[in-house]
């Protein structure tokens, strides 16, 4: 038995993660990636909404690196092919 996160890959389990501490910020979670931090809700601690927002903030810088880096893989591939197939290699 596995569980459906194990088969995401880490772009996907961090969407996932943000989209859940949007939830728990009284936000939809229904948007994604695009979706703003929503403001402090009525009843929770500020303490408690900063470390939230933090963590949000984090996952952002990590989707952005990994993001870049699949890029730049994907870039890097792309050219040893054309290489290849163009016979410069």
């Amino acid at each position: 038995m596995t569980y459906a996160s194990r088969k995401e890959d880490a772009v996907m389990r961090l969407y996932q993660k943000r989209r859940k501490l949007i939830q728990k910020l009284g936000g939809a979670g229904t948007q994604g990636a695009m979706e703003h931090i929503p403001a402090k809700p009525k009843g929770m601690w500020q303490q408690t909404y900063c470390k939230i927002r933090e963590a949000i903030y984090l996952i952002d810088y990590d989707l952005a690196d990994l993001l870049d880096n699949q890029q730049a893989t994907f870039q890097t591939s792309l050219w040893r092919k054309l290489s290849i197939m163009r016979g410069w290699i």
